[in-house]
């Protein structure tokens, strides 16, 4: 795969019944996609997978999976070497209006892995913000046909500017650690415990 250059007219060609936003995707440019693939729908991997904006945006990653024609069998992962974006490349989406804390949070970086079964699987990785971190690992099991689902994880946040978020100089920075599990995925079905520090 060397190089494969995208558009929303180019991609609303084929998607005819879900047609992507020309407007809302405008402020990236055009997406160049790039990887090397290698395998079968038994074994697949694409290495040096990368999809970038003429922006700032842009993704580079890893993927691996197996058993790509069975939704029961199918495991994957996805690792997330560098998932970079900033708020003036997502105003498409908000109406050309960025929320105060949306742009406090200025150029973004995440890495992580997602990992598992199209059911049962993990998420583990940090988010970095010009205005503070967050790290994060959650384990997600969902029941049959999605209906239910049962999680657990922790969530750590360091040096959140609150200040730059809020727009209050009165207020300081926050950190905290907090460790939770439950299940159900509506409010009249959520049940959780937290347990945390800050």
């Amino acid at each position: 795969l060397q190089s494969i250059n995208l558009s929303p007219a180019l991609l609303n060609r084929y998607l005819k019944d879900r047609p992507l936003p020309d407007a809302q995707l405008a402020p990236l440019g055009r997406l160049t996609l790039t990887g090397f693939i290698k395998g079968n729908t038994q074994q697949l991997k694409v290495n040096r997978l990368a999809l970038r904006s003429q922006s700032y945006t842009a993704f580079y990653g890893r993927i691996e999976a197996s058993q790509l024609l069975s939704t029961d069998q199918l495991r994957f992962t996805l690792l997330i070497d560098s998932l970079r974006t900033q708020p003036s490349d997502l105003r498409g989406f908000l109406n050309d209006t960025i929320p105060g804390p949306m742009a406090a949070l200025g150029e973004s970086l995440y890495q992580g892995t997602i990992a598992g079964s199209l059911t049962d699987f993990e998420l583990d990785g940090i988010l970095q913000t010009q205005a503070g971190s967050a790290l994060h690992d959650v384990q997600i099991q969902f029941s049959d046909k999605f209906k239910g689902a049962d999680y657990k994880g922790e969530l750590q946040l360091n040096g959140i500017a609150l200040n730059q978020l809020l727009n209050n100089p009165d207020l300081g920075q926050l950190s905290l650690q907090v460790r939770g599990e439950g299940h159900g995925l509506t409010l009249d079905s959520i049940e959780a415990t937290l347990d945390g520090t800050v």
